[in-house]
């Protein structure tokens, strides 16, 4: 059965949670740099969201 025949759609219960629960952060990096912090996240088994938000912590919490 298709999203629109069940009247669930996904993609808009996503969005909608993530606007409720999330921000959103943009920032800029040298080129290059984005594909070598994605390289060292997967190697450490993590999203590269998820190893940004743990280095932001770590960083927070040293303060």
């Amino acid at each position: 059965m298709s999203e629109k025949a069940n009247g669930f759609n996904k993609i808009a219960y996503n969005n909608q949670y993530n606007a409720k629960n999330y921000e959103r952060i943009s920032f800029f990096v040298e080129k290059g740099k984005k594909e070598k912090t994605k390289a060292h996240a997967d190697n450490k088994g993590v999203s590269m969201n998820g190893y940004i938000n743990d280095a932001v912590d770590e960083a927070m919490n040293n303060d």
